[in-house]
């Protein structure tokens, strides 16, 4: 499903902006399929995880330290996992956003 809204991203006029994507010659893909948004799905997918670890990693640690304890395990659920998801996976796409070459925005 995520992989089909990066698609539709492509497609979508956002407040008179809208995102380009770009081959490696520099020509603007007017239309893109599945295969062209894939790489740019599957690396924004691990950068997320590795975000998500990392947080959980540091998360844990300066529990550890403040408190003397882990956290309990009842906090490990899915409306926990689903808010580290949307809010680091957020970021991560706004900085992949800026840092990405075959993605730009333009206004329409």
């Amino acid at each position: 499903m995520l992989l089909l809204v990066f698609k539709a991203l492509f497609s979508k006029k956002i407040e008179g902006a809208s995102f380009k994507l770009y081959d490696c010659k520099d020509e603007v893909i007017s239309r893109p399929s599945l295969s062209d948004v894939t790489m740019l799905w599957r690396k924004w997918l691990f950068i997320t995880v590795w975000a998500i670890l990392l947080f959980i990693v540091l998360f844990l640690g300066l529990y550890k330290l403040f408190s003397g304890e882990f956290p309990p395990l009842s906090w490990v659920n899915g409306i926990n996992l689903y808010l580290l998801v949307m809010t680091l996976g957020g970021a991560v796409f706004v900085f992949g956003v800026k840092t990405c070459k075959k993605i730009r925005i333009v206004d329409a």
